[in-house]
């Protein structure tokens, strides 16, 4: 994709500075030298947080990671920085139980993030440590990791919610929009699809009766859109082929940051990089094809070659103003370009040595695109008979029950039962995890079919088949032919320079989740869009500013009638993948609107399925 000029989003930056005052706060209600242990799941996000001179600067010591060892020798002042989980509140205790049976003379502060829960002060209650244990909250709900992405870091959101019923998180997720609010405005233009999302925004507007008024505030973001991970769980699961998208699945990013291992760094030393769009090169890298990358990458160390070539030749006044000016930039851009070359090379050795990426991606497409189902079926048994990734075959399993709207009892027995002799049968709860979410399931022959009716809160009645007028077609098909997700045959994208957010997928899908974004916006809400949102939801709210003819701002609209110039707020519940923001930074380019990404945490596949796997 051409490079094109940086669209101007809000200053995620007051965002962070809200938090690290709180921070500040927190760390000097006790004076004096004091030490720091933290929740290992909250190590990335509270490192960009606040780095290791801020807390120095604050009296912290030394900084341990939370876990289950034997207490550590150190200064009297103890401060703990978990998430609020019964398994936290029991390990500190079993802790500091420890260590006053050693008599030691402690005083402990433990900071919840992103709030206190009640469970967590019972349990200190009830082994008698209410008294000697000071609680806090650090309202960590928004963590910015680039100019457009804001994480939650709730890697376990999903299973949460959606799997559990738990609706702890909830209060998080509407807690982010409140502090959104608060700092660029009130959100006039909001669309929720599923019943997660309705919730959260209702929970938010509750959330904002207690806060101090924010009308006089000017919004700087014209468009909320939230959205439930289970509207869209097809994408989540295709293999992701663009670069950033591909660093994710091979080498994992945790809050923006990516480690480099020797076989990257070709040393004996690992390289930790922040990925973000202040370096330039990975700017126009990050979102390309992966087939595309590699030939950028030479062609921008070949020009490197040539700027260093041109020393030779250089006088001495020419010479010295090289040095001042350009020598810095073009040695960040060689250790730059070293790292993504070596990245490159990684990726295609891994991806091949996992079996034939070719094969595995004609299959997903097949999958998509209803085709070549036999085909596609004899390479799913193939790869359960080598016995391989279980994780990786539960995805295609999943896949190929989605976009079937589940498979025939003989065929569902069949590989299930074939997957549990490979890989044992510890795996019966992964299925069952899997069944109850709709991602692995069985689908029930017509005489015992039932329909669940819109409007009965999830409740279904058995019909006789003669009373039910079965689709010909799966609702992904459905959904396929009526939002434009499958390519037409015959039609091919130039992946260098793509004309549509398929790219993003070989050209073969495009992402439903980021087609409803766009649909949406341009048409200003749900009409016409029912009978497709109602395949993936039952639940859908939206709420729009009324804008006068007189006196209303006159937006300019792009060649789709959407308007032009607005800040769109998304917010996955549930995760989103790289490859989804990209699709969505591309419909800003040709939609001409900046697109903010809000996501309880960033999802691969592979993440996505092993949240619900039991072993």
């Amino acid at each position: 994709m051409a490079a094109s000029m940086k669209p101007k989003f809000p200053n995620l930056n007051s965002l962070k500075k809200l938090t690290k005052d709180e921070l500040r706060r927190i760390l000097e209600t006790r004076h004096g030298v004091k030490d720091l242990f933290i929740d290992p799941s909250l190590m990335k996000p509270i490192d960009r947080l606040a780095d290791i001179s801020f807390l120095k600067n604050h009296g912290v010591d030394r900084i341990f990671k939370m876990d289950s060892s034997k207490p550590v020798q150190g200064s009297k002042e103890r401060f703990y920085i978990m998430r609020p989980k019964a398994f936290n509140a029991r390990l500190l205790v079993e802790q500091i139980k420890g260590e006053q049976t050693a008599g030691h003379d402690r005083r402990y502060t433990v900071v919840m993030v992103p709030r206190s829960l009640y469970i967590c002060e019972k349990i200190f209650e009830e082994h008698g440590l209410h008294g000697c244990v000071h609680t806090e909250a650090l309202p960590l709900h928004t963590i910015p990791i680039d100019n457009d992405i804001i994480t939650m870091e709730l890697d376990l959101f999903y299973s949460s919610y959606f799997l559990h019923h738990d609706e702890t998180w909830v209060h998080a997720a509407a807690s982010a929009l409140v502090s959104l609010q608060q700092e660029f405005g009130k959100l006039q233009n909001v669309y929720a699809i599923g019943q997660c999302a309705k919730n959260t925004w209702d929970l938010s507007q509750t959330l904002l009766e207690y806060e101090p008024d924010i009308t006089g505030l000017q919004s700087q973001i014209e468009h909320l859109i939230i959205m439930d991970r289970d509207v869209d769980l097809v994408t989540p699961l295709c293999s992701q082929v663009t670069y950033e998208g591909l660093l994710d699945d091979i080498f994992g990013i945790q809050c923006g940051v990516i480690e480099f291992g020797k076989e990257v760094t070709q040393s004996e030393k690992s390289v930790k990089s922040v990925l973000s769009s202040n370096d330039s090169l990975f700017e126009e890298v990050r979102n390309r094809h992966f087939s595309t990358v590699y030939k950028l990458l030479s062609t921008k160390a070949r020009e490197l070659q040539k700027n260093y070539g041109n020393v030779d030749s250089m006088s001495v006044s020419q010479l010295k103003s090289f040095v001042a000016d350009d020598l810095q930039s073009l040695k960040q851009l060689h250790r730059s370009l070293t790292l993504h070359i070596s990245a490159c090379e990684v990726i295609t050795k891994k991806k091949t040595a996992e079996g034939d990426l070719a094969e595995l991606l004609a299959t997903e497409h097949g999958l998509l695109q209803g085709h070549g189902m036999t085909e596609n079926m004899k390479y799913i048994e193939e790869l359960i008979h080598r016995q391989q990734n279980p994780v990786n075959l539960l995805r295609l399993l999943c896949l190929l029950s989605l976009v079937k709207d589940g498979l025939s009892p003989d065929t569902y027995d069949s590989l299930k039962t074939l997957f549990l002799h490979s890989h044992g049968y510890q795996h019966i709860l992964t299925f069952h995890n899997l069944a109850k979410l709709g991602l692995f399931t069985k689908r029930l022959p017509p005489q015992q079919a039932t329909v669940k009716l819109p409007g009965t809160s999830g409740s279904s009645i058995k019909l006789s088949a003669a009373k039910i007028n079965l689709p010909k077609k799966s609702s992904f098909q459905m959904l396929s032919k009526n939002l434009q997700l499958i390519r037409k045959p015959g039609k091919e994208d130039d992946l260098r320079n793509p004309t549509d957010m398929a790219y993003v997928f070989s050209g073969a899908y495009t992402p439903l989740s980021c087609r409803l974004v766009e649909l949406i916006l341009q048409k200003r809400g749900f009409s016409g869009l029912e009978d497709s949102i109602k395949l993936t939801t039952n639940t859908y709210y939206q709420s729009t500013r009324a804008q006068s003819a007189r006196g209303s701002k006159i937006q300019e609209m792009n060649t789709s009638g959407a308007s032009k110039d607005q800040t769109v707020l998304v917010f996955f519940l549930g995760g989103v993948t790289y490859s989804e923001i990209a699709a969505l930074r591309f419909l800003g380019q040709t939609t001409g609107n900046r697109f903010l990404i809000l996501t309880t945490n960033i999802l691969t596949g592979n993440r996505f399925i092993s949240q619900l796997k039991t072993v």
